[in-house]
């Protein structure tokens, strides 16, 4: 939450909605929550087609942004 400057009640429900396409998975931390005094903590990973997709989406972002080049007759590209 801090990285992304999003509370819980905008994170959590993007979190579930990646992890229900199949783009993350969930795991719950294995120590018992009373011996630590605190809730188990939730770690998400993302999948094999989260990962694709991901750089997909990333590459298709960066060729969006681009700037434009313009071709000019006997200059090649500039």
């Amino acid at each position: 939450m801090k990285e992304t400057g999003f509370g819980s009640s905008k994170l959590y429900p993007i979190l579930d909605r990646l992890e229900k396409a199949g783009w993350l998975s969930r795991t719950r931390e294995g120590a018992d929550p009373a011996a630590m005094g605190r809730p188990a903590r939730v770690f998400y990973r993302l999948t094999a087609e989260g990962h694709r997709t991901a750089r997909l989406e990333l590459a298709a972002l960066h060729d969006q942004l681009r700037p434009a080049t313009r071709l000019v007759p006997g200059m090649g590209t500039r």
